[in-house]
């Protein structure tokens, strides 16, 4: 209400980093009815014009967090709990979904991220330029 529907009205391009497709998947897994989660959320939460999931395997994701970031794995990434999660986000089919395979370099993951914001952009009618 202070944020995201503010900077909507005003015609701005709102990024989060997470959002209620995470709740559902990370619930979901947990146990609880995506599809509850979902529908609770959508009642006040506005639905993105897309939604961008990184994906990659759970060993991939565990083997990036200890070797490559160096830390500890938190409740949240247990590799049995991340296929769980995994499981659930494959279910999501909603149309603003754009998945982006992650297990490329960092620049072809940014590239592939550029191709599918900026298509959004356009048939919003807001193309970016390079």
């Amino acid at each position: 209400k202070k944020l995201l529907i503010p900077s909507l009205a005003k015609g701005k391009v709102v990024l989060t980093d997470r959002y209620y497709l995470s709740t559902a998947a990370y619930q979901g897994a947990a146990g609880l009815d995506p599809t509850v989660i979902l529908s609770l959320n959508e009642e006040f939460a506005p639905t993105p014009d897309l939604a961008l999931l990184l994906t990659l395997t759970p060993a991939e994701s565990v083997h990036r967090i200890k070797n490559i970031r160096g830390e500890s794995l938190n409740d949240f990434e247990s590799e049995d709990g991340l296929v769980k999660v995994a499981a659930v986000f494959a279910g999501f089919a909603m149309d603003y979904i754009a998945r982006v395979d992650a297990s490329v370099s960092p620049e072809e993951v940014h590239a592939k991220i550029v191709v599918k914001v900026n298509e959004m952009l356009a048939e919003k009618g807001h193309p970016l330029s390079d």
